[in-house]
Order: C-alpha cells, then sequence, then structure tokens
C-alpha cells in the first residue's frame, strides 16, 4: 500500500513539473513572459572555483582591517596561503629586500590571479615577474620579484589599507581594479561598499556559517542540475534557482548579509536620484585613485594604476562567453570608471587603460563575467597578455632601462 502511495505521489509530481513546464514555454513562446536568455553557465564564477569542495567563502579568515584573506583551513587546500594570508607563492618580506626589487599588486580577484601566476602551482611561474625580468633592468639592479597584496571581492579603499600596512616592506604598488567598484555603481550603491556575502560569511563563526552552507547548497545545486542534460533546459528549475537568488539578495533578507550595519553605513539618501548617486561614485573613485597614489609615492614607492579589461568593452565575444554573465555595461564602465580615472592624468596620476587589450582576439578569453581562462596546464592567454601590456606601460611609465637583446631572445 505505501509503495503504491508513493509511487502515486512521484507520478503527480513529475506530471505537475511537466504541465508547468510546458506551460512556461508555450507562455514564452508566445510572448506572455520574458525569457533574459541566462543560462546556468550565467552564474559560473571561476575564481569562486565550482570544481573544488569549498565555497570561496569557506577559505577565508575575518581580517580587522581589510575585511577578508585566505585562511588556512582544510579541506579547502587550492589557494596556496602566504606569511600575510594572500593567495600567492611568494612572501611579502617584513622588511624590504635589499636582494629583490618587490612589486606589490593590489585590487580584487583578477589582480590576485595575475599575481599569483599560473593556476597549476606544480608547474609554477608568474607572468608579469616574467615579462619584467626578461625584458628591463629593476631601478635597483636586482631581480623584479612580484607579490599579491590583492583578494577576491575587495574594492576600494582597501587597497589603501594593504600599501599602508605593507608599503615600507616592497618597493612598488600597482593595482588592478575597477570591475570590483563598478559592480556596486550599477546597483545604485556606495562603490566602496563591501561585498555583503562575504563579509556576512566571515565576521562571526555564528553568523558566517548559515551563509557559506547557503552559498555551497546553492552552488552545488547548479553544477548538478547544469551537468544532467535532461534537467539543464528546464525552464522550472532555472526560474526557481533565479528566484531563490533574488529573495536571498534582497536587501530585507538580513541573512545573506544586508545587514543594518551596511544600510546604515554603506548607503546614499534614498531621496537622491541616480544621476545624483552616480557623480557620489565618480568622486570617490577619483578620490581613492588619488589616495593610494599618495600613500605609495609618499613611501618613496614607484606606483601605476591598471583599469582591468572587461567582456563588454571592446572585445568580439565569442558563443562561449555571450553565455557568460554581463553584468557590467561597456558604457556605464567607461563612464563612470574608465574615464573618471583618465582624467585624473592631468594632476600627474599614472593611470592605464587596459579595456582594449584583447581588442583583437577572435578566441575566446574570459571563462565567466570577468576572470580569464586557465588552459590545461595552468597557463593562462588573458593574463598573459595583461601582464605583457602591464610591463610595456611600466617601462615607460617608471622610466627602466631595457635589457640589451641577446641572441638567444631575438630567437
Amino acid at each position: 500500500m505505501m509503495k503504491k502511495i508513493i509511487a502515486a505521489v512521484a507520478i503527480g509530481i513529475a506530471s505537475a513539473f511537466l504541465l508547468l513546464e510546458l506551460t512556461l514555454r508555450l507562455l514564452v513562446g508566445v510572448g506572455a513572459l520574458h525569457d533574459s536568455g541566462r543560462t546556468w553557465d550565467f552564474y559560473v564564477n571561476t575564481y569562486t572555483g565550482d570544481g573544488f569542495k569549498c565555497t570561496f567563502q569557506e577559505a577565508l579568515e575575518i581580517h580587522p582591517y581589510l575585511g577578508w584573506l585566505t585562511g588556512p583551513y582544510l579541506p579547502c587546500g587550492r589557494f596556496v596561503r602566504n606569511n600575510r594570508g594572500f593567495w600567492d607563492r611568494h612572501d611579502i618580506p617584513y622588511q624590504r629586500s635589499p636582494e629583490l626589487y618587490t612589486v606589490m599588486i593590489t585590487g580584487g580577484s583578477v589582480a590576485s590571479q595575475v599575481a599569483h601566476g599560473s593556476g597549476d602551482d606544480a608547474r609554477p611561474f608568474n607572468w608579469l615577474e616574467d615579462e619584467l625580468n626578461s625584458r628591463f633592468q629593476s631601478p635597483n639592479g636586482r631581480p623584479f620579484r612580484v607579490v599579491s597584496g590583492a583578494m577576491g571581492g575587495w574594492r576600494m579603499p582597501t587597497q589603501i589599507t594593504t600599501v599602508a600596512m605593507f608599503g615600507s616592506q616592497v618597493d612598488a604598488v600597482i593595482s588592478i581594479d575597477g570591475y570590483n567598484e563598478m559592480s556596486n555603481v550599477m546597483a545604485d550603491k556606495p562603490l566602496d561598499r563591501p561585498d555583503a556575502w562575504t563579509w556576512y560569511a566571515v565576521q562571526s563563526p555564528a553568523s558566517g556559517v548559515v551563509t557559506i552552507e547557503l552559498m555551497k547548497v546553492l552552488k552545488y545545486v547548479r553544477v548538478a542540475i547544469s551537468s544532467t542534460p535532461v534537467l539543464r533546459d528546464s525552464k522550472v528549475l532555472f526560474g526557481a534557482f533565479e528566484g531563490i537568488l533574488s529573495l536571498l539578495g534582497d536587501g530585507n533578507v538580513a541573512v545573506i548579509g544586508e545587514t543594518e550595519q551596511f544600510r546604515q553605513q554603506f548607503s546614499y539618501p534614498q531621496e537622491w536620484p541616480n544621476e545624483e548617486v552616480e557623480k557620489a561614485n565618480i568622486l570617490k573613485w577619483q578620490n581613492y585613485i588619488l589616495s593610494l597614489r599618495g600613500a605609495s609615492e609618499s613611501m618613496g614607492l614607484k606606483f601605476a594604476h591598471f583599469i582591468q579589461p572587461i567582456p563588454n568593452l571592446e572585445k568580439s565575444l565569442t558563443e562561449d562567453e555571450l553565455q557568460r554573465a554581463h553584468w557590467i555595461t561597456g558604457e556605464r564602465y567607461l563612464r563612470s570608471i574608465v574615464h573618471p580615472a583618465e582624467a585624473l592624468k592631468k594632476r600627474g596620476v599614472p593611470v592605464v587603460s587596459l579595456t582594449g587589450i584583447f581588442r583583437d582576439i577572435k578566441d575566446t578569453i574570459y571563462n565567466d563575467e570577468i576572470h580569464c581562462a586557465y588552459d590545461e596546464f595552468g597557463d593562462n592567454r588573458g593574463y598573459r597578455l595583461m601582464s605583457k601590456a602591464i610591463a610595456t606601460s611600466l617601462g615607460d611609465i617608471w622610466k627602466l632601462k631595457p635589457l640589451a637583446k641577446t641572441a638567444e631572445s631575438v630567437k
């Protein structure tokens, strides 16, 4: 009897699911419902790592001044943690090394990946460090050493705090940023508002564990469904997934990190129009760049600021790239991030936009909404091209002496 009841319930659920699926497809087909065109791939973030046991937030520990750093936690072992908690093979020295010329990279996840180098720790190499050492003599005549002062989810003014804490121990600072700051601008939030999900996850074990488990469940559900041919095309399942994300991202749902603290400290007056919010964010952005430059140069450090590229600006996207998330539009990025930063050149700030470096690349570069794709050997064409462009700019900005070309290098 029980088996018949279970079978009847299963048939009923399956029938209801199929009926709802057909209804949704019909409504979309006749235009009664809008189809966003998004797929499961839209929610992939390769820095977070869908193929790993841990969520990004599980691999972190809270920091009193920087928000969060990589934690020494197992089984979250994919992040190589250096002596200061950055994802890096190189330690930040405790005092300036006379044997090296140390360049610290600040910024978010893209800056972190460029600083770390190859994705495969069994075959380590560092694109920017290799470029600099193969092309230029450092200001002190010693080998260049590139170290990370960047973390996923970071945005201004964390870069400034990093320089204040570690600047006296390195020789130069570059920042690679813009995307994380812009993600707040697009949502009409203050540019410097921390990532709410991550902050809530790390601020205390008691509250953070709930958020981490929610993230993990959602990630594994998405990966499981998107990996199952019969289920990945379901409008019902995808719609339900997006609906849950929408609820969790609602500012009224405190469990996901929209704490009262954030609402009070990182918000603009409700009566402000969108234009006023954007103007305030542009001013913040420029002031933070000026402060980062000031903090660096006041310590005697060489400095340069690079605006990172985004998919929707100056690249012909492949079919694979078109499936990925595109949170940021090219026009808004230019208006709120690129042009305001470049305007500071008139005040002597060494700002370089990298937004056009993939202009002539027809192949896939991006593996999600912002991160460049690694190949099977841990190499990364996008970051290699970025590093080459950065090294060229540093040669000009810092007036580095080119190395004499050898016969071997000419080949």
